[in-house]
């Protein structure tokens, strides 16, 4: 077997937040799920794609994923949660930097989601409406959002159109 191209080389959560909700107990016992069911439409995620400084072909990305309960829930939904990870991803990939970062978005913040699911679950073991695991995500037909980089690409110069003034 051999490594992937794409490599986590760190990963950390810049926040962590789970709220259990003021919910009926005999409404969560009623779920027969080992785990309260999660559809998409109760979750929001977004992936963000960072880039090196000065670096016209990357082999390194940033990628931030945030994961949040969504602002309107049924009433029988038994926590509130946003968590946003980031990780540092290197890729060994001859292909062009747009396929790279694709792959970086896909791959990258499907590992990154792993994460969180993890930790989400572990945590909320212990609360009040018993663990919460999110559903795997597809992220296939993701592309990259926004790349967070500290250089602003350069605007273009709007043209401005002179009017001569006509005199009557």
């Amino acid at each position: 077997m051999k490594l992937s191209p794409l490599q986590l080389v760190q990963s950390h959560f810049t926040a962590f937040s789970i709220v259990s909700r003021d919910i009926d107990q005999e409404v969560v016992a009623a779920n027969l799920d080992p785990y309260p069911p999660v559809s998409p439409d109760q979750i929001e995620t977004r992936v963000q794609l960072g880039l090196p400084e000065g670096e016209d072909d990357p082999r390194q990305f940033l990628v931030k994923v945030g994961i949040s309960t969504a602002k309107e829930l049924p009433e029988d939904f038994p926590y509130k949660f946003a968590v946003q990870i980031e990780g540092i991803f290197d890729i060994e990939d001859d292909g062009d930097r747009e396929d790279r970062e694709r792959l970086v978005v896909i791959n990258g913040g499907s590992m990154l989601v792993g994460i969180i699911r993890e930790q989400l679950l572990s945590l909320t073991l212990r609360h009040k409406h018993g663990p919460l695991q999110l559903p795997a995500l597809d992220f296939r037909a993701l592309r990259p959002e926004k790349k967070l980089s500290a250089t602003p690409e350069p605007k273009e110069k709007s043209k401005r159109i002179r009017r001569k003034k006509t005199t009557e």
